[in-house]
């Protein structure tokens, strides 16, 4: 008989998670069963249905996993940028959007997996989660330092996330070129940002 691993209280859910995550980040979220993953981990699929009582259970923690990686993603980005100026802070949106971006073609199983109908909730999507916050601190570090456009900021999170996110799903359905991203990251910073003043003509 094979032995199998010895898991502590706890241990295990995690290494079924982290199995998951896996096999979603491989071959998708419909590649996954969870007496697959639990022979994967070596355990008998009762002790998987002991930490989770169905796929879906399962599948619901690889998408918080997701999240999560997400946020690390968005973070590496944004720290990358160095500085406390006007340019700096606006680099840093912009850094964020390629980052978003850049997961979502990185990860599109995963991605996929994040926002579909398995990790939704009542209360909409993740809009509470580092990953989002990080997009908030992005702008609110515009208009702390006056770029923004008039009167924009309430919401404006929202308007951000929902045309990078658009602009993600269809560079996945390949109806989005690097060239459109490039544009669309500039058309969107100068939508939001205040115009430059001109410069006061001379005396």
């Amino acid at each position: 008989m094979t032995d199998r691993p010895a898991y502590h209280h706890g241990d295990l859910a995690a290494a079924l998670v982290a199995e998951a995550l896996t096999e979603v980040r491989v071959n998708g979220a419909n590649a996954v069963s969870l007496r697959g993953i639990a022979h994967a981990v070596g355990v008998s699929p009762s002790a998987a249905y002991h930490h989770f009582p169905d796929k879906a259970a399962l599948l619901q923690q690889v998408g918080m996993a997701g999240v999560e990686i997400l946020e690390e993603h968005l973070r590496m980005a944004v720290e990358s940028v160095s500085g406390d100026d006007a340019a700096a802070a606006v680099d840093r949106f912009v850094a964020a959007g390629r980052g978003y971006l850049g997961f979502a073609v990185a990860e599109q199983n995963l991605f996929r997996h994040m926002f579909g109908p398995l990790c939704s909730t009542p209360e909409g999507h993740r809009t509470d989660t580092g990953a989002f916050q990080i997009l908030i601190n992005c702008l609110d570090d515009l208009e702390i330092h006056g770029l923004l456009r008039p009167g924009i900021r309430p919401d404006l999170e929202l308007l951000a996330w929902t045309a990078v996110h658009g602009a993600a799903e269809l560079t996945l359905q390949s109806q989005l070129t690097p060239d459109d991203l490039t544009h669309l990251m500039a058309t969107v910073t100068r939508t939001f940002l205040a115009p430059s003043p001109s410069p006061s003509p001379s005396a």
